[in-house]
């Protein structure tokens, strides 16, 4: 029944040039048929990279959106994903950010072996497993999960945020961590073990984590989401030149804050077996040749370098540096 269930993979992104494309590679070999990218005020050529993939494949889609004063790019965007025609064909739709790659340890790594462990419930929890910048200061390229192999050794469940697979016909929207409004009373939330888990937060407008849940149902058994937050340095420090994407003012992404001590995790290696990766490289060659995708690829590296390198000055670092 998995194999012929409609998966797909939504993503709220602005600037995401240099990780696209391994983040698109990484969907396919999960299984995902549609995958949708909704853009905004991009200025590294993020949105012309997928109105190329998009003019190329009928299954990838590309929402440009524009964003009012007070909007936020998740939620707004999650509402034009629902609005979608085959949204009303899709079994199960992850929605998750271009720092954030499902894992499944159960069967071949497909979400219809995730399906197939859990059951078929409205909701499938994904707890975050944080990987670290694994000491990159600088970013010079090259494929996240090649470069970030340092993680976490253990979960903890009083700093672990879940991403949500789910059907989106039992719900009425999402925001960025879960589905919102259920259309009945009875919707189901489990974890990767297929464990029921209270689905309070569900009903509720604003919760980002699924409440009252006991410790011992959050689980990294059967699949989780490997969470780059970091990258490096460089890359997490920038993320105060772009915003966030919720459309939050804080110092979230200041070196030392409570968001960078949870998710710079080095602890012990989880390596990515070298037939994936050489899997992944041979998806992004061929994104690559679609029209122009390779230079702007090129053009957004070196831009985020010379940027970078000037947006982070010894001062600034320090600026964005909690004592």
């Amino acid at each position: 029944m998995g194999s012929q269930m409609h998966f797909a993979v939504a993503s709220c992104m602005r600037n995401e040039a240099i990780f696209v494309l391994e983040w698109i590679a990484h969907q396919r070999l999960c299984g995902f048929r549609t995958i949708i990218i909704v853009t905004n005020d991009c200025t590294d050529g993020t949105d012309t990279i997928c109105d190329q993939i998009a003019a190329s494949d009928p299954d990838f889609i590309h929402i440009r959106s524009t964003l009012g004063p007070e909007e936020s790019p998740q939620i707004k965007g999650m509402e034009q994903v629902f609005e979608l025609p085959v949204i009303g064909d899709v079994d199960y739709l992850l929605h998750c950010d271009s720092d954030e790659f499902l894992n499944i340890d159960v069967g071949k790594g497909q979400v219809a072996d995730l399906i197939a462990a859990t059951g078929d419930a409205d909701c499938i929890a994904l707890a975050w497993r944080p990987f670290g910048d694994a000491g990159n200061k600088r970013w010079a390229g090259g494929l996240v999960t090649e470069n970030c192999m340092q993680s976490a050794a253990v979960l903890r469940p009083s700093f672990t945020v879940h991403k949500s697979l789910f059907q989106p016909s039992r719900f009425q929207r999402a925001t960025d961590h879960m589905p919102k409004a259920p259309n009945a009373p009875d919707v189901s939330l489990v974890n990767t073990r297929g464990e029921p888990m209270p689905t309070a937060s569900l009903f509720h407008p604003r919760h980002a984590r699924f409440r009252r849940t006991p410790p011992e149902l959050f689980t990294w058994d059967n699949a989780c989401i490997f969470h780059y937050a970091i990258r490096s340095e460089d890359v997490f420090l920038m993320k105060n030149n772009r915003g966030d994407g919720m459309g939050r003012e804080t110092q979230r992404y200041h070196l030392n804050s409570k968001f960078w001590r949870r998710n710079n995790k080095n602890d012990v290696m989880v390596p990515v077996s070298l037939d994936r990766l050489s899997r992944i490289r041979r998806i992004v060659e061929d994104l690559r040749e679609i029209q122009t995708i390779r230079s702007i690829e090129a053009k957004a590296l070196e831009d985020f370098i010379k940027i970078s390198r000037a947006f982070l000055s010894p001062q600034k670092v320090d600026e964005l540096t909690i004592r």
